[in-house]
């Protein structure tokens, strides 16, 4: 996936974006896969069967929200946008995907948790979030 891709696409195109990645076993599959939706809501569908997503594989997101996918499995996956609705303030809806190490890296900036990583020579094993007590 090479752990950042962004795409763009017209909110008067009605037809779907189908787009595969990959997810490599040795750097990326003990990350959290985060896909961010702008200017547009958006039916989603993520899934590695085949190449055909299945009605379990099917997330709706709001514009300006976050699909997070912990620890993905290594390997080709497809990822179908349907564009449900734009903004009405843009003419144009974008995704981004990256490979993140904690979701929505564990309130860290709000003080309530740690995002703690484990790597082995420079590849992620996994994340975990520490939390703090009352917060």
């Amino acid at each position: 996936m090479s752990s950042n891709a962004t795409a763009a696409w017209s909110c008067s195109d009605s037809k779907p974006q189908k787009h595969f990645f990959d997810i490599d076993q040795d750097t990326e599959s003990g990350g959290v896969l985060k896909l961010k939706i702008l200017g547009a809501n958006v039916s989603l569908c993520l899934s590695q069967s085949n190449n055909q997503c299945n009605q379990s594989d099917t997330y709706f997101i709001s514009n300006n929200e976050s699909f997070y996918l912990p620890q993905p499995k290594a390997g080709q996956w497809i990822l179908d946008l349907k564009n449900v609705s734009c903004d009405d303030e843009s003419d144009e809806a974008v995704f981004n995907m990256t490979m993140v190490g904690c979701v929505d890296e564990c309130g860290e900036y709000e003080g309530r948790g740690e995002c703690q990583t484990y790597y082995t020579q420079g590849n992620v094993i996994m994340s975990s979030c520490t939390c703090k007590a009352g917060e």
